[in-house]
């Protein structure tokens, strides 16, 4: 028989005997004692000594029991650390994190051991010694933290199993949430400095690794979720929480994973159209098509979820009518990673007209001047380069012309009307590429103006070896003739009337004996008259040679 602590054998002869203590569940730090018994002695040796006691407890949520918490034991008084130590399933110690964590009333030095809940949410210590305790109820990792209520509960261990009756419940939690760029690729990319909003109100925000931490929440019901990052449109989700789920999390993961559900992609559409333009944009596999208007010549932004795109404008029929060609076609966009994409551009094509007036000897200041005219009657003039020396070619550029067709034209007048072209106007296609011009002089043009009724043959032998010869029956009135370079030329009139043979010889192409030459046939008599800028000369019947100083 056993009473406060002490045990009896009645009816017991003397003599010497062995006492043995044994428990279902208890161990012994002295299980056998030896007693000689007789009249003077009836008291065994030794003490049977318990090793300690039982200490259990449960661990809940919400009436549920929650598995793999860890319940730390403490002693509270360091003057007992030299007692003999508890059985725990989970021995491990006190880790630097796990300490910032326990409250004030905690000595760090006074940890005895800890242990983890079972499948029922039981906490059992073993072979406690007798003693005043702290048990606290502690889960802290990186992807979760739960607060407890209470956060510790003060026990006296006696001799005897101590059952606790108050469970721990959870009060709230801590959690890690993460966004990425996108859940369709095989490496998620996190998503830095998202802001996070939960039930409406601004919480945090994502750090590098695209982790937030989400603080004292509720650990039953649901929470809404939004993120807000420039660039980026999210979904506000609405996320379940579920703490056995939580808890079964591994470290280095969050169940709770956000990406943004469109994307922006932005551009700009440059054109001399004041109308809006339209942008088409289909996906990789051309299932879906979708159009969104642009001012021109401001920048746009239009919000896309991740994947591949293709974006081509789309130009209406009145710009397609005045020559607005926008480039490129279409682009390419890979959206697919979750990363917006700016500069998705798409510019006017403008096309650039170059050319070159050559010339037989050196280019002069009076060229004709040049006409750029447009299919719709448009008339542009266009500047020569300035030249700073004697060349024979002289260049011009016309830019930022609308694709089409244009015609070039050399625009003579009175004065510069003095040169033969082999051809004074062009047509040039400017509607897919730039294009190169070229004007080229043939000769210096001669004018002759003959007045009479009489058939008349004229030939101009120029005065040099294997010099220019040519034949030409004038015509009553203007007559144009070029020749092909500046020299000393002997004009011949002739007719079937002729009672003279007359020779006139001029000097053609110098500038200053630029004009024109008027013959005419009075009485059988030729008569020539020269008009140039510079005077005027008589000639009748005679030779005369014209010089380039009148």
């Amino acid at each position: 028989m056993i009473l406060n602590r002490r045990f009896e054998f009645f009816d017991v002869l003397p003599g010497q005997y062995t006492v043995i203590g044994s428990h279902d569940h208890w161990k012994f730090l002295t299980d056998t004692s030896h007693v000689q018994l007789s009249k003077e002695r009836w008291e065994i040796e030794k003490p049977i000594v318990v090793l300690g006691y039982t200490l259990k407890g449960t661990v809940v949520h919400q009436s549920s029991p929650l598995i793999s918490i860890d319940v730390l034991l403490f002693r509270v008084s360091s003057n007992e650390n030299n007692l003999p130590s508890p059985t725990c399933s989970n021995d491990g110690p006190l880790n630097k994190n796990e300490m910032s964590y326990l409250p004030p009333t905690v000595n760090t030095q006074n940890f005895v051991c800890r242990t983890r809940t079972n499948a029922k949410g039981e906490y059992i210590f073993d072979d406690i010694p007798i003693g005043l305790y702290i048990l606290l109820p502690l889960y802290v990792k990186p992807s979760l933290e739960i607060v407890f209520i209470p956060d510790q509960k003060v026990i006296t261990i006696t001799h005897k199993d101590f059952l606790v009756q108050t469970s721990f419940e959870t009060g709230t939690i801590s959690f890690h949430g993460r966004i990425v760029k996108s859940t369709k690729t095989d490496k998620l990319i996190p998503l830095t400095n998202v802001q996070i909003s939960i039930d409406g109100k601004p919480c945090c925000q994502t750090d590098s690794n695209g982790l937030f931490k989400l603080t004292h929440i509720r650990p039953t019901g649901s929470i809404k979720v939004k993120g807000e990052l420039d660039g980026y449109t999210f979904k506000e989700l609405t996320y379940t929480i579920n703490l056995n789920r939580l808890i079964g999390t591994v470290d280095s993961s969050t169940s709770l994973v956000l990406s943004p559900e469109k994307v922006r992609v932005t551009g700009r559409v440059q054109c001399s159209s004041i109308r809006k333009q339209t942008i088409r944009y289909t996906d990789s596999e051309k299932k879906t098509v979708q159009r969104f208007e642009v001012e021109p010549n401001t920048e746009y932004s239009v919000y896309v979820t991740p994947g591949v795109y293709i974006f081509s404008p789309e130009l209406s029929d009145a710009d397609i009518r005045s020559g607005v060609h926008l480039t490129p076609e279409e682009i390419d966009v890979d959206v697919s990673h979750g990363s917006p994409i700016d500069q998705i551009n798409f510019s006017q094509l403008k096309a650039k007209l170059n050319g070159v007036i050559h010339c037989i000897d050196d280019c002069q200041n009076d060229l004709p001047m040049l006409e750029l005219t447009s299919r719709s009657g448009v008339t542009n003039k266009i500047d020569l380069m300035e030249i700073s020396s004697k060349t024979n070619e002289v260049h011009f550029e016309q830019d930022n012309l609308l694709p089409g067709k244009y015609s070039v034209s050399l625009v003579k007048s009175k004065q510069n009307d003095k040169y033969c072209w082999k051809e004074s106007q062009l047509e040039v296609d400017l509607s897919n590429s730039n294009k190169t011009i070229k004007f080229e002089q043939t000769g210096f043009k001669l004018r002759i103006h003959l007045q009479t009724s009489n058939k008349v043959i004229l030939k101009i032998n120029q005065l040099k070896e294997n010099g220019f010869t040519h034949s030409i029956d004038l015509i009553s009135g203007l007559n144009e003739i070029c020749l092909p370079n500046q020299g000393l030329y002997e004009i011949i009139p002739s007719s079937w009337y002729d009672d003279e043979k007359i020779n006139w010889r001029m000097y053609w192409g110098d500038h200053s004996t630029y004009g024109s030459f008027h013959i005419a046939q009075y009485n059988q008599k030729w008569r020539g008259a020269f008009f140039s800028c510079n005077g005027f000369y008589d000639i009748v019947s005679e030779d005369i040679a014209f010089r380039s100083k009148l």
